[in-house]
């Protein structure tokens, strides 16, 4: 509540919300932990360290994934822009993430995709079938992303993109997730995800 007056003021919202690269403000559920825990015992060990808490990946992370693309990768026909598939579980974060990723390799980031809220995890999935049908539940192409309103064309860029996501367990959601993107006018889509949650392949 001592925030309340702050994130009532549009204009200082809007500055915070740039700032931050989850683009939102933390919740208390997600930094006090953080403060209990630098405030304890199990803390004692803890010296001369700065510990950020801004809902980001590190900007190690991002200078690292930016270097494989570039120096590792090298598809055959380069992403012109850069995409993200949002988490509905934590908002902002695969985001921020790939605007930075972004920023990195000299490319746009477009918002062209949503999580409609709500549903089960892929990893809590039984098989194939069910993560394929929750990703298509829940995955969509944002709807007046163009200025247009509701029902308005998205902006989908034609040319070839780079598709961001945190996690694969299953690899329906990215594969969902770039069928979307190739049936609205992108061009070839290339998925790059931070980590492999199982073994189990989509």
């Amino acid at each position: 509540e001592m925030n309340t007056a702050l994130i009532e003021n549009k204009d200082f919202n809007d500055w915070v919300c740039r700032r931050t690269p989850a683009a939102r403000w933390g919740t208390l559920e997600e930094i006090g932990p953080v403060a209990v825990f630098l405030a304890s015992d199990e803390a004692s060990y803890v010296n001369g360290h700065v510990l950020t808490v801004d809902g980001a990946f590190s900007a190690d992370l991002v200078d690292a994934s930016a270097k494989a693309i570039r120096d590792r990768w090298r598809p055959s026909s380069p992403p012109t822009w850069v995409t993200a598939v949002p988490s509905a579980a934590r908002p902002g974060l695969v985001e921020g993430f790939a605007r930075s990723l972004a920023g990195r390799l000299g490319l746009p980031y477009v918002a062209t995709l949503a999580t409609i809220p709500g549903g089960a995890p892929q990893g809590s999935m039984q098989n194939s079938a069910q993560q394929l049908a929750n990703a298509v539940t829940r995955l969509r192409v944002e709807e007046g992303s163009d200025g247009g309103g509701p029902g308005s064309s998205p902006a989908v860029p034609d040319g070839p993109v780079l598709l961001v996501d945190d996690l694969v367990d299953s690899g329906w959601t990215l594969t969902v997730a770039g069928w979307l993107l190739r049936e609205h006018g992108s061009g070839p889509v290339h998925p790059f995800a931070l980590a492999t949650a199982s073994g189990r392949d989509g």
